[in-house]
Protein backbone atom coordinates (compact mmCIF):
# COMPACT_ATOMS: atom_id res chain seq x y z
CA UNK A 1 0.00 0.00 0.00
CA UNK A 2 2.94 2.26 1.19
CA UNK A 3 5.48 1.13 -1.88
CA UNK A 4 7.19 4.02 -3.44
CA UNK A 5 7.49 3.70 -7.44
CA UNK A 6 10.98 3.46 -7.21
CA UNK A 7 10.39 0.03 -5.14
CA UNK A 8 8.04 -1.21 -7.68
CA UNK A 9 10.81 -0.76 -10.10
CA UNK A 10 13.50 -2.75 -8.90
CA UNK A 11 11.30 -5.46 -8.06
CA UNK A 12 9.98 -5.48 -11.61
CA UNK A 13 13.44 -5.34 -12.50
CA UNK A 14 14.69 -8.53 -14.61
CA UNK A 15 18.16 -10.02 -12.12
CA UNK A 16 20.86 -12.42 -13.25
CA UNK A 17 20.05 -15.37 -10.03
CA UNK A 18 17.86 -14.34 -7.98
CA UNK A 19 15.78 -10.58 -7.24
CA UNK A 20 16.44 -9.74 -3.77
CA UNK A 21 13.84 -6.54 -4.20
CA UNK A 22 11.12 -8.80 -5.06
CA UNK A 23 12.01 -11.87 -2.24
CA UNK A 24 11.68 -9.28 0.23
CA UNK A 25 9.15 -7.56 -1.11
CA UNK A 26 7.46 -10.67 -1.02
CA UNK A 27 8.59 -12.02 2.49
CA UNK A 28 7.20 -8.70 3.46
CA UNK A 29 3.51 -9.06 1.75
CA UNK A 30 2.81 -12.61 2.73
CA UNK A 31 3.62 -11.37 6.23
CA UNK A 32 0.85 -8.53 5.74
CA UNK A 33 -1.42 -11.20 4.45
CA UNK A 34 -0.95 -13.45 7.43
CA UNK A 35 -1.93 -10.68 10.17
CA UNK A 36 -4.06 -8.89 7.85
CA UNK A 37 -6.12 -12.14 7.48
CA UNK A 38 -6.41 -12.72 11.34
CA UNK A 39 -7.42 -9.42 11.53
CA UNK A 40 -10.31 -9.92 9.18
CA UNK A 41 -11.23 -13.16 11.06
CA UNK A 42 -11.73 -11.55 14.23
CA UNK A 43 -13.39 -8.69 13.00
CA UNK A 44 -16.03 -11.22 11.41
CA UNK A 45 -16.31 -13.52 14.43
CA UNK A 46 -17.44 -10.21 16.41
CA UNK A 47 -19.98 -9.73 13.64
CA UNK A 48 -21.48 -13.06 14.04
CA UNK A 49 -21.21 -13.10 18.01
CA UNK A 50 -23.21 -10.27 17.95
CA UNK A 51 -25.86 -11.13 15.40
CA UNK A 52 -25.95 -14.55 17.16
CA UNK A 53 -27.41 -12.57 19.94
CA UNK A 54 -24.04 -12.44 22.59
CA UNK A 55 -24.08 -9.28 23.77
CA UNK A 56 -22.26 -9.01 27.25
CA UNK A 57 -23.04 -5.68 29.26
CA UNK A 58 -19.57 -4.85 29.45
CA UNK A 59 -19.13 -4.59 25.57
CA UNK A 60 -20.22 -0.96 25.14
CA UNK A 61 -18.45 1.43 22.69
CA UNK A 62 -16.27 3.16 25.35
CA UNK A 63 -14.82 -0.11 25.87
CA UNK A 64 -14.67 -2.17 22.34
CA UNK A 65 -13.39 0.97 20.59
CA UNK A 66 -10.10 1.29 22.17
CA UNK A 67 -9.59 -2.27 22.96
CA UNK A 68 -10.10 -2.31 18.61
CA UNK A 69 -7.42 0.27 18.35
CA UNK A 70 -5.09 -1.55 21.17
CA UNK A 71 -5.62 -4.74 18.82
CA UNK A 72 -4.75 -2.52 15.84
CA UNK A 73 -1.66 -1.22 17.20
CA UNK A 74 -0.65 -4.57 18.88
CA UNK A 75 -1.04 -6.05 15.46
CA UNK A 76 1.14 -3.46 14.03
CA UNK A 77 3.60 -3.77 16.00
CA UNK A 78 3.71 -7.36 15.78
CA UNK A 79 3.77 -7.05 12.15
CA UNK A 80 6.75 -4.99 12.07
CA UNK A 81 9.37 -6.12 14.61
CA UNK A 82 8.57 -9.44 14.95
CA UNK A 83 6.61 -11.63 12.07
CA UNK A 84 8.35 -9.79 8.89
CA UNK A 85 11.59 -10.19 10.40
CA UNK A 86 10.81 -13.74 10.58
CA UNK A 87 9.97 -14.21 7.76
CA UNK A 88 12.19 -12.59 5.56
CA UNK A 89 15.00 -15.05 7.56
CA UNK A 90 12.82 -17.73 6.72
CA UNK A 91 12.50 -16.87 3.10
CA UNK A 92 15.94 -15.79 2.51
CA UNK A 93 16.63 -19.89 3.99
CA UNK A 94 14.66 -20.53 1.58
CA UNK A 95 15.95 -19.31 -1.37
CA UNK A 96 19.32 -20.21 -0.21
CA UNK A 97 18.30 -24.21 0.19
CA UNK A 98 16.31 -24.19 -3.07
CA UNK A 99 19.36 -22.72 -4.52
CA UNK A 100 21.09 -25.93 -2.95
CA UNK A 101 18.42 -28.25 -4.34
CA UNK A 102 19.03 -26.81 -7.46
CA UNK A 103 23.30 -27.57 -7.61
CA UNK A 104 23.67 -23.81 -8.02
CA UNK A 105 25.13 -22.78 -4.39
CA UNK A 106 28.83 -22.69 -5.77
CA UNK A 107 27.55 -20.45 -8.16
CA UNK A 108 24.39 -18.08 -6.56
CA UNK A 109 25.14 -18.12 -3.17
CA UNK A 110 27.08 -15.07 -2.55
CA UNK A 111 25.86 -12.97 -4.96
CA UNK A 112 22.64 -13.74 -3.35
CA UNK A 113 23.80 -12.83 0.04
CA UNK A 114 25.47 -9.63 -0.79
CA UNK A 115 22.40 -8.59 -2.97
CA UNK A 116 19.73 -9.44 -0.60
CA UNK A 117 21.89 -7.51 2.36
CA UNK A 118 22.58 -4.29 -0.12
CA UNK A 119 18.79 -4.02 -0.49
CA UNK A 120 18.48 -4.57 3.07
CA UNK A 121 20.67 -1.34 3.29
CA UNK A 122 23.92 -3.28 4.68
CA UNK A 123 26.80 -3.31 2.29
CA UNK A 124 29.35 -6.10 2.72
CA UNK A 125 32.54 -5.10 4.11
CA UNK A 126 35.93 -5.29 2.75
CA UNK A 127 37.75 -8.78 4.45
CA UNK A 128 34.40 -9.54 5.66
CA UNK A 129 32.65 -13.39 4.57
CA UNK A 130 29.87 -14.10 2.79
CA UNK A 131 28.95 -16.55 4.75
CA UNK A 132 29.17 -13.75 8.23
CA UNK A 133 26.70 -11.56 5.78
CA UNK A 134 24.19 -14.73 5.53
CA UNK A 135 24.07 -15.25 9.19
CA UNK A 136 23.45 -11.42 9.60
CA UNK A 137 20.95 -11.94 7.22
CA UNK A 138 18.86 -14.87 8.78
CA UNK A 139 20.24 -16.00 11.72
CA UNK A 140 23.23 -18.17 13.19
CA UNK A 141 20.62 -21.06 14.12
CA UNK A 142 19.17 -20.61 10.56
CA UNK A 143 22.60 -20.68 8.69
CA UNK A 144 23.66 -23.56 10.83
CA UNK A 145 20.63 -25.64 10.00
CA UNK A 146 21.17 -24.70 6.24
CA UNK A 147 24.65 -25.33 6.06
CA UNK A 148 24.82 -28.83 8.04
CA UNK A 149 23.01 -30.83 4.85
CA UNK A 150 26.03 -29.69 3.26
CA UNK A 151 29.12 -28.26 2.23
CA UNK A 152 29.79 -24.38 2.42
CA UNK A 153 30.87 -23.55 -1.00
CA UNK A 154 34.11 -22.06 -0.81
CA UNK A 155 33.94 -18.55 -2.24
CA UNK A 156 31.85 -18.13 1.32
CA UNK A 157 34.41 -18.11 3.26
CA UNK A 158 36.45 -15.99 1.00
CA UNK A 159 37.47 -12.64 2.53
CA UNK A 160 35.01 -10.28 0.06
CA UNK A 161 37.63 -7.89 -2.09
CA UNK A 162 34.95 -5.09 -4.07
CA UNK A 163 35.90 -4.96 -7.78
Amino acid sequence: MFKKPSDVLFEGRPHYGVNPSFVLSQSAQTADAWIGGALLTTGFFGQFVDSAGWQPEWACLALTLPAAGAIAVGSLATLVWVIRPWNERRVIEGVLGTLRKLGREADEWRPTVIWLARTKGREIKEGEHPAELAVWLMGEERWQQLVKSGDVPEHMAEPYHPG
